[in-house]
């Protein structure tokens, strides 16, 4: 299915698992993904089209783990705060009663 979405850039993917980065990029088939599931010979079609572009992202620099993962209360924060994320009390000082 097709959204027709129109992009002026070529879509990247960041990824903090290089096996992925590597499984993507890569059109030879290993025995180690004999079970894999579709998606991953969707996205290496669309690599191998140059229609999408996958990075490799350092763990402690992928800021999606906000969304994905229980965090430490630092991390999470830190995170929360690269996103431009307020606490609920930050937001709550700012409004009037």
């Amino acid at each position: 299915m097709d959204i027709r979405l129109v992009l002026h850039d070529k879509p990247k993917i960041w990824c903090d698992n290089t096996s992925a980065v590597a499984m993507a990029a890569n059109p030879v088939l290993h025995f180690k993904t004999k079970h894999v599931e579709l998606n991953l010979h969707f996205v290496r079609e669309k690599v191998g089209q140059q229609e999408l572009e996958i990075n490799y992202v350092p763990a402690q620099h992928q800021t999606a783990d906000v969304l994905t993962k229980p965090l430490p209360v630092i991390r999470f924060q830190e995170l929360r705060r690269q996103m431009n994320i307020l606490p609920e009390q930050q937001v709550k000082k700012g409004r009037p009663e």
